[in-house]
């Protein structure tokens, strides 16, 4: 692992001394190894003020990558972020013929383990793709797996509940 002083570290991410200051500041940047007097960065520090510069390039503004990051490191997903309602759950779920608030009862553990299982897939993407990788290519190799181990806890669970009431995944309850 690379270590960088602030101007190295600033030099290697494409901003200035002031900006990475400022990222410290408002605490979007962890703080340095100090050694000494001198803090000392890692490449995690490196792919950090990328993402920021590239969210700002964006338009967002530092309120929100701060809450974004926030919500990244603690594995939220998009819809706490945006205090939506979550998106409904594969068909896998909704095929069992069940009473909304029983396939609500379902969704919600499988919705917390996703949210866990996610953080912990994007941060090992992260960590595979190295601090030179651009953030848009994490989050671009990240999502397509994501998706994929939603789709195969929502047919575990799914075929786990219809176990449970002794019929096929995808039979009603009518049948």
């Amino acid at each position: 692992m690379a270590e960088y002083r602030i101007d190295d570290l600033a030099r290697v991410a494409g901003t200035t001394v002031r900006s990475v200051r400022v990222l410290h500041d408002r605490r979007l940047l962890p703080p340095p190894v100090l050694r000494g007097r001198t803090g000392w960065y890692g490449d995690e520090h490196v792919a950090r003020v990328r993402v920021v510069l590239d969210l700002q390039e964006r338009g967002h503004t530092l309120a929100a990558i701060r809450e974004l990051l926030a919500a990244w490191e603690e594995g939220r997903d998009l819809a706490d972020v945006l205090r939506v309602p979550p998106r409904p759950w594969p068909a896998e779920l909704a095929g069992l013929g069940l009473p909304p608030d029983v396939v609500a009862g379902l969704a919600e553990p499988l919705r917390r383990e996703l949210r866990a299982a996610a953080g912990r897939l994007t941060r090992a993407v992260a960590d595979a793709a190295g601090a030179d990788a651009a953030p848009a290519a994490v989050a671009r190799l990240a999502g397509p797996a994501r998706a994929a181990v939603g789709e195969w806890l929502a047919r575990d669970m799914a075929e786990a509940a219809a176990e449970l009431l002794g019929r096929r995944p995808g039979e009603s309850v009518d049948q």
